[in-house]
Order: structure tokens, then sequence, then C-alpha cells
């Protein structure tokens, strides 16, 4: 902040404002910038006011570094001193668990839960399930691929909202969730006390996205999870059918018809357009867009179900007798 000197009518910083500590040439009039509107249209010389003003603008300086910024999710805020999820930012993320772990952290703890979550699930699929030609040895490795698809699912789902983020300069990390860790515990206590009975379900945190201001940027960004779901979906179902047609393995067929399950159920899931799940910025960003995603996830979902897995002996019979 510089200071204006009433006896010369230069503008020096605090140290310097006073005559004596910058040499000042003598007296002269206050420059006509000081008489402008944009001084009031007056000129206070009075430097008691200046030190006053001075205190001022350094509390408010001061209160702006130390007052912490707290956003709900995703802010759309687009200036940032550096990095917003630095805790020295003074951005504070309501709802992340351990801001200020690396994200490497917050992915590995992710995986663990997914792919825990995962072996359980598969665990009750192909629990007590009578395959011909099924080995000992593939139903204990069974769960381990499986559990390897839905976490596969679940992270390209999160990395795909990421980088899409970033593609647009915007900073994006994972980061988990103190809500959805509190639910994905509830869903563990309730499947072993159910004995295996209630699915357990599993959102140990999300992407988060600073700045999306932009309509079509939120849409695009949001669009990606779903669509890599879709994608992985109609790849998976391919390789099911071509197992069968080789006569790999009918638990084979099975295994991949799973793997597409579980990719077009995550990404159906998170078209739902309500709160913050992708579907509700997907559907203001271009409705086709939505109707387009919501469907083809709907219609995946109700044949790998109900037209495979419902029906599994009529595709053992086209195939294997």
């Amino acid at each position: 902040m510089l200071f204006p000197c009433r006896h010369c009518g230069k503008s020096f910083c605090a140290s310097h404002r006073l005559p004596e500590n910058h040499g000042c040439a003598g007296s002269a009039s206050p420059p006509a910038s000081m008489t402008s509107p944009a001084y009031g249209g007056s000129y206070s010389p009075n430097y008691a006011d200046q030190d006053l003003e001075m205190a001022q603008n350094l509390a408010r300086a001061q209160s702006r570094i130390q007052q912490p910024r707290e956003y709900v999710w995703e802010p759309k805020i687009t200036e940032f001193d550096g990095d917003p999820f630095d805790p020295k930012s003074g951005v504070i993320l309501k709802g992340v668990f351990w801001p200020k772990g690396k994200e490497a952290f917050h992915i590995i703890i992710a995986f663990v839960l997914m792919f825990f979550i995962g072996m359980l699930i598969s665990n009750s699929a192909f629990l007590g399930v009578i395959l011909p030609g099924f080995e000992p040895l593939e139903q204990q490795l069974f769960p381990f691929f499986l559990a390897s698809m839905s976490t596969s699912g679940f992270l390209i789902h999160e990395f795909a909202h990421r980088q899409t983020g970033r593609r647009f300069k915007l900073p994006a990390k994972f980061r988990l969730l103190t809500f959805g860790l509190m639910l994905t515990a509830i869903g563990i206590v309730l499947y072993y006390a159910t004995n295996g009975q209630f699915p357990p379900f599993a959102l140990p945190g999300a992407v988060v996205v600073i700045g999306l201001e932009k309509r079509d940027q939120a849409g695009k960004c949001k669009a990606a999870g779903p669509i890599s779901n879709l994608i992985i979906s109609l790849v998976l179902i391919p390789i099911a059918f071509l197992t069968a047609s080789i006569r790999l393995g009918f638990e084979y067929f099975i295994l991949f018809i799973y793997g597409s399950y579980f990719n077009s159920f995550l990404g159906l899931f998170n078209m739902l357009p309500v709160g913050l799940l992708d579907g509700h910025e997907i559907l203001k960003y271009k409705k086709w867009l939505w109707v387009l995603l919501f469907f083809s996830l709907l219609s995946l979902w109700i044949f790998e179900v109900i037209g495979v897995l419902k029906n599994a002996n009529y595709w053992f019979t086209l195939f294997y007798s």
C-alpha cells in the first residue's frame, strides 16, 4: 500500500511515507489525482488517518488469510491461491475424511474397502453354486476375479471424472468421504449380522472437482463416469459369449456376465438424477444424453439379470449341450 506525501506529492511505502524518511524535496501541492473522485474528492494530510487506514487494511487482509472458507462437496470457485486441496489454502471441503492425507492414501484405502466389499458379494454369488467343470480351485479364485472387476469399475469410474476435470484445467482429486465411509461400515455390519442375507454396499469416496462453474464442463465431467461403466459392460458381454462359444467353461461365462452386471449397476445407480449423483448434473446439461445413458445401462442390466443370470440353464444348454 502506498501513501502520498503532502509536501512533495509523491507516494511512498509505509516505511518511507514520512518526509524525514524519504528525503522530501520540499513543499508541493497535492497532485490532482488526490482530489479526484477516486480519492473521495478530497485529500487528508493527516498521518494518523493514514495509520488507521493502513491498520484496517492489514487487519482485513489478515482476516482473509486466517478465515477458513468452507464449501460443501464441489465448490464453484474459480480463483485459487495455490492448491485448494492443501489444508493451508484455507479451503475446507465439508464431508471429506482426512483432508490432510495424500491422494494416493485415499485411493489405497478406497481400493481395499471396495475389494473387500467385492469379495463379500462374490462369495455370496458363487457360494454353493454348482456348475459343470467348476473346480474347487476356481471356486476359491473366482471371488478374487469378480472383486477385481467390480473394484476396477469403481476406480475407472472415478478416474474418468478426475481426468476430465483436469482436462478442463480444474483441480481434481479423489477423496474419502466421511458419510460414505459410515455407509460402508453399516453395510459390512449388516452383511455379517444377517449371515450374508443383506447385500453389502460401499461408497467410500469420490473424486472432487473444484471450479465446475460452466454447465457444459460439469455435464461432461459427470457423464465421464457412467460412460466408462457402459463401455466396460459392453466389452465384458462379448467376452462372456466368446468364452461360451469356445467352450472354455460355463463358469467363465457367468464370471464375465457378473462383471458386466456390476459395472452396469454402478453406472445406472449414478445416473439417478438426485442429490450429488452424476445424473443430476447430466440431466441439467443435456436431457437426451441422460436418456441415452440411463436407458442403455438399464437395458444392459435387465439383460444381464433377467436374460442371463436368471436363465443360466438356457445358456448352458445352448452352448454346452
